[in-house]
């Protein structure tokens, strides 16, 4: 069996551990007590949801819920939860790259940071050879350093 193959596997028991144990809270009707709120916690946990990402969606279901007039559908708050949260999470990473994207263009313009006459000029030639140095043969001229 394969990397892929036992992922696959593993995913799929932790999705039917998890959704076995919410299943029985999340019934369309059912009004969510304590324990549930505790039980279902304790799955999103298990799920590998992380601690913040859980209380962000329990609170927020606790939230649609309180709703007046909110249909007390506990499976539809929590699927709704965590969608907003995914959709969160891809805003908050586009924009992340775009920033950086952003930063990476604002570079130092050629030249910058380097003693003037160093490296190459910003159109690629190759130079103009440097001032003699003050020990070398009068009329010697420099070669420009290789980098």
């Amino acid at each position: 069996m394969g990397f892929l193959d036992r992922f696959t596997q593993g995913l799929k028991k932790t999705r039917e551990a998890v959704m076995g144990q919410a299943a029985a809270v999340l019934r369309p009707g059912h009004k969510l007590t304590e324990e549930d709120f505790e039980k279902l916690e304790e799955a999103l946990l298990r799920a590998d949801v992380g601690p913040a990402a859980t209380d962000r969606v329990l609170e927020g279901v606790r939230r649609r819920l309180a709703k007046p007039g909110a249909e007390n559908d506990p499976a539809a708050a929590v699927r709704e939860e965590i969608e907003d949260l995914f959709a969160s999470a891809v805003t908050a990473g586009a924009a992340a790259g775009a920033a950086k994207g952003a930063a990476a263009g604002a570079g130092t313009p050629a030249g910058a940071g380097t003693p003037a006459g160093a490296g190459t000029p910003a159109d690629g030639s190759p130079g103009e050879k440097s001032a003699p140095r003050p020990d070398a043969a009068p009329g010697a001229a420099e070669e420009p350093k290789k980098r």
